[in-house]
């Protein structure tokens, strides 16, 4: 799956830097950031440390990792995929990213894509 999707992310958004920079940055806020701030939450409330804050983090880490699982629950219902993993769309989102600079990491050394065990050569930009 990763050369699958590692193999053409970067050329959906041309090539460009300025898209990946976005693509990325977007990415991450989404579907990495609410985790890690409920995170973060959590571990602020055990060390007993800066309780405004961590009722800020648990309050929007919680609301948003909560809105993405609810609203992705319909489409895995549709999909007849059990609901239970609807919490875990943050790791695929993650993954997605991952894909995205490695894609964009084999363009710039000059790869491709891999296809059939052969490497093919990079578009030009």
């Amino acid at each position: 799956m990763w050369d699958m999707v590692a193999r053409t992310a970067y050329t959906q958004l041309g090539h460009s830097p300025l898209a990946l920079v976005g693509t990325v940055a977007g990415l991450a806020l989404i579907y990495v950031v609410p985790p890690i701030a409920l995170a973060g939450a959590i571990t602020l409330a055990a060390l007993g440390k800066a309780p405004e804050v961590a009722a800020v983090l648990a309050i929007g880490g919680g609301a948003a990792w909560g809105l993405m699982t609810a609203t992705f629950t319909p489409m895995l219902r549709f999909y007849r995929v059990t609901a239970l993993l609807a919490p875990a769309l943050p790791v695929a989102g993650a993954l997605y990213t991952a894909f995205t600079l490695a894609s964009a990491f084999r363009h710039w050394s000059g790869r491709g894509g891999t296809w059939r065990g052969r490497d093919l050569p990079s578009a030009p930009s």
